[in-house]
């Protein structure tokens, strides 16, 4: 699943229910954790993925000794996907 959203709302139940493999992106939380250099990790997302209880198990399991600064984007996903990713519109989000 690439969707963070989508993960974070169905990963649980589709285990449950399906006995396949699924590989989720993972918020890129893991990745960037044990990548940091200055012990800081940004995530940018939006506020469902933030909001689920999936982003806070992998906040709790791979964010000891390290800060998470988390920012919601509302917004953000729909000028990513018209292809505006500079755009007065986009510039002009919260």
């Amino acid at each position: 699943m690439a969707c963070n959203t989508a993960t974070g709302a169905a990963i649980a139940t589709l285990r449950a229910r399906f006995s396949v493999a699924y590989h989720c992106d993972r918020a890129a939380v893991k990745p960037a954790a044990a990548s940091t250099k200055s012990g800081v990790v940004g995530v940018l997302a939006t506020s469902r993925t933030l909001s689920s209880d999936n982003f806070a198990k992998l906040t709790t399991r791979f964010g000891t000794n390290i800060d998470i600064l988390v920012q919601a984007c509302p917004g953000l996903v729909e000028q990513v996907e018209t292809g505006d990713l500079s755009g007065a519109k986009t510039r002009a989000l919260p």
